[in-house]
This record gives C-alpha cells, structure tokens and sequence, in this order.
C-alpha cells in the first residue's frame, strides 16, 4: 500500500555516507534532499559538544535526519516523530532501506514522547507554516524533554529570523548561530525548564451558519480553511441536506465543517473522521464536542482499506490523479454510497477513468462534488 505513494528514490551522499530515501510527492521536499535540512546536518559536526546517545528528530518527514545521524551513530537510540502518518511511515519505511533502527511514531510536537524520556539532541527542521506561536512550544517545550546538557539544534527560514529574536528569553542560551541563503541554523542549551501550555495552533474563531443554527468553531495553522469554508465544503454540505446515513465516514476532515454538517444534517449514530493528519482530528473533534455533538472515532491513516459506514464523504486533498484512482478502486468495494469533493479537473478525470455513473453533482467555481450510488450485488 505505501508502495503506491512512492515517487522515486534519492541518492543522499553526505558526511561520507551514501543513503537512500523513497519520497512521496505527497509530502515536503519530495524533489530533493532540503538545503536547510543539509544546513542543520552540516552544523551538527562544528559543535563537538553534542552527546548522540539519545536523539530527537521533530518533524521527521521521510526521515532524513534521523536515519543519518543513526548511520552516523550506530550506538545511538534514535526517535522521530511527525503529525503526518505518512511521513512517519515513510520514515519506517526508509530506516529499513538503510539497514538501521529508527523509532518512530506519529505526534503533535512532542505530544507522544514517553513520560520522563530526557534526549542529548533534539533536531527540528522547523515548519514556517506553525508561525511564531508554534516557535514557542518547539522551542520553549523542548527545555522539557534535554537531559541536562542536551541541545535543541534547529533551522528556521529566513522569514522567520525576527520571531526568532521576540521569543528568546533569559533561560536559552545560543550556543552556536549560523546564517545560509534563506535560513537561519541555531543550537540552543536551557539554564531551566520554560513550559508553553498555550494552543500554539489556533488561527481563528469563525462562525458557521446552517440554516438557523450556529456553530462556533477554532480553526488551525496549517490547514486549509482556516477563514472559512472552500467552496468544496459548502457543496458536500449542500449534498448533505438530501441524504441519510446511521453510520458516517469522513476523509479528510480539515477544521470540522464537514462533520458538523453531517452532524446537523443527518444525526448519524456514528461519525469516523479518517485522515493522515493529527492536526486535522484535533481539531475536529474539538469543534464537534465544543457543540455538544459526541465524540468522533478517530483514525489515523493515510489510506483507508475498511469499511465502516453507510455513507462515505470524501473530501480530496492534494493528491495525484492515480492515488485519488487507486483508492477510490478500494472504497468502491466497501461503500455503496460515496460523496466525493475536490477540484473539478480532478473529478472529472476520476469520471472518466472509471465511468463513474453519478447520481447527483453540485458544481461551485472550479470545485465539483458528487455522489456516487453502486448497486448491491
């Protein structure tokens, strides 16, 4: 199943080791090796000050750092961790290509760190889109999880070099700085412990009429509709309005519109929100217990292979045309009843793969929804 998002394979020569990584075009920098990772990796070796017994890699992607400095370390205890469950698969993935162990496991920042767990290094390509907020809780929170003379090494972009210098505070002392094109290298040691409890991912509080009802919902950094929903979400919701289901499945929820709707819609005894993104389930099941709707089932996947509803909603993200085919060819065998949002060219080309027989569509702009009733057997 992972096979089908692997794009192609690149070579890694660096620091003497000759590595190789799987990408997917699904995930960040799926052309090449990023120059700001290659940055960070190259400033680890001017520090010799650095302790590998216990390593951190925050945000992991496919794993390059991690399953470098474990090359580089062979007796070092490695973990890696991410909030996309692709990316940590294909960090698993790629540690076995290189022949090494690497552990590595699915989490919002340092959410999922085992109680007590102290690291000599923490590394962190750190995400522009996460903005000064999510500058704090990586790097203040990190203070929680150094051994006493750990290191956080991390690169920013440029961009964000002055969000930078407004949070450092009296307990981080810079060890080491490096400027590169369009990055920023810094390793950091803590005199103590600096908590951040605050939501570092909160982007808005934004209303959402259906009908006479509303709902009141938080929004995140780094998902899409954080102002308001797409004209993508505003069409399933129409859709929504005409059907029935007991039991609903929803891929891709993004902020929660979609699942309130199904909620408000169609009172279904279950609701499963499926995705890859543990940013993406927080927040949704926020929004739904905040207006006092029941707790969703969350699964975390990136590809989903079981069936576990009458009625499935799946909202298109980025993915390719063969990936969207090769899924749908899975859930048309599990679901007789399939709503399916996205952009109307990759709709369209799905319609025409497949000769899809569509029971009812709704178009808004350049998106296209559809639903899809297959017969019984």
């Amino acid at each position: 199943m992972l096979n089908d998002f692997i794009k192609k394979r690149i070579e890694f020569n660096f620091s003497g080791l000759k590595l190789g990584f799987d990408v997917s075009q699904s995930l960040f920098s799926s052309f090449q090796i990023d120059i700001g990772t290659q940055a960070l990796l190259n400033s680890l070796r001017k520090n010799t000050a650095i302790n590998y017994d216990t390593i951190l890699d925050l945000g992991c992607g496919y794993g390059v750092m991690a399953i470098f400095l474990k090359k580089q370390n062979p007796n070092s205890e490695v973990y890696a961790t991410d909030r996309d469950v692709l990316a940590v698969e294909f960090t698993k993935h790629n540690a076995k290509l290189n022949n090494c162990e690497v552990h590595a496991f699915t989490g919002l920042d340092y959410s999922n760190i085992e109680n007590g767990k102290k690291f000599d290094l923490i590394i962190c390509n750190f995400p522009a889109k996460a903005e000064i907020n999510g500058l704090k809780r990586f790097v203040y929170n990190a203070s929680e999880h150094l051994s006493e003379e750990g290191i956080f090494a991390l690169v920013i972009v440029k961009e964000l070099e002055d969000d930078f210098k407004k949070i450092l505070r009296d307990e981080i002392n810079i060890v080491s700085s490096e400027k590169k094109p369009g990055y920023f290298i810094y390793h950091l040691k803590f005199n103590k412990k600096i908590s951040y409890d605050e939501d570092a991912y909160i982007r808005n509080n934004v209303e959402l009429k259906l009908e006479r009802m509303k709902y009141f919902m938080k929004t995140a950094r780094g998902i899409s509709e954080f102002e308001s929903p797409s004209y993508s979400t505003i069409g399933v919701l129409e859709m929504l309005k005409t059907l029935s289901s007991k039991k609903t499945v929803l891929i891709n929820p993004s902020q929660g519109y979609i699942a309130l709707g199904i909620h408000h819609y169609l009172r279904p005894e279950k609701l499963h929100i499926v995705s890859r993104d543990l940013l993406e389930l927080k927040f949704t099941k926020s929004n739904l217990l905040e207006n006092g709707f029941e707790e969703p089932e969350s699964i975390e996947s990136y590809y989903l292979n079981k069936e576990l509803g009458d009625l499935l909603v799946w909202n298109l993200e980025d993915e390719d045309d063969e990936l969207i085919k090769k899924q749908f060819e899975t859930l048309k065998k599990l679901y007789l009843r399939i709503i399916i949002a996205g952009k109307k060219k990759n709709i369209e080309r799905l319609e025409k793969k497949e000769k899809i027989k569509i029971s009812k569509e709704i178009i808004k702009k350049n998106f296209k929804i559809i639903l899809i009733e297959l017969p019984t057997e």
